[in-house]
């Protein structure tokens, strides 16, 4: 088969090859993007985390001015300064109704971060497992290429051995084929020598 070359049509059983590296999907670069989505992620939980810090931090703020008003408000009241008094009153109603919406603000804001939490910490499961499959992939494709190798290295020493045993072969043949040698050829002709005078 092999000296008929292309005459003897296509083979009907082709070895399908390894793909080479370059040909298969970059699995780092694509885990690369999913840790920048994680990253991406995690900093959008910090600033929710900051934002609801600083409106915590503000409504602190407006509650200690809503005790300076309530002061303020008694104060005038016992003083006899009642125009004083309403004016810190409607002062207070606005920091109130501000209050209210701080704290449905910060509601709002602290139900988001947990869902950006939660979905932090589904997302880091996801990366973590990706980065599983991907080291499981490269061990697989490792020990495919050692095993390709192998059976090619195999191939190549059965054949070498196959050659080797034909020129033994061949060898021993024409060993067999040859004349006699020279020591056979010296015995036969001391065979054909005359006796040495007086020997029986």
């Amino acid at each position: 088969l092999r000296a008929g070359g292309k005459s003897v049509g296509p083979p009907l059983v082709v070895p399908v090859d390894d793909p080479p590296l370059n040909a298969r999907p970059d699995l780092d670069a694509a885990y690369g993007r999913q840790l920048e989505r994680l990253t991406r992620v995690r900093r959008a939980v910090a600033d929710a985390a900051t934002s609801r810090k600083r409106l915590e931090l503000e409504a602190g703020q407006l509650e200690q001015h809503l005790v300076k008003l309530d002061e303020q408000i008694r104060n005038a009241l016992e003083t006899g300064r009642g125009g004083l008094a309403e004016q810190a009153g409607e002062r207070r109603r606005a920091a109130e109704e501000r209050l209210a919406e701080m704290r449905r603000m910060h509601t709002g804001m602290q139900a988001e971060e947990e869902r950006m939490t939660m979905a932090s910490f589904r997302l880091q499961d996801k990366v973590s497992a990706f980065r599983t499959r991907i080291e499981a992939l490269k061990t697989a494709w490792a020990a495919a290429e050692a095993a390709a190798e192998a059976a090619w290295a195999e191939a190549v020493i059965d054949d070498a051995s196959a050659d080797a045993e034909g020129a033994s072969s061949a060898a021993d043949s024409a060993r067999d084929a040859a004349p006699p040698g020279p020591a056979r050829t010296s015995l036969e002709l001391s065979e054909l020598r005359p006796g040495v005078p007086g020997s029986a």
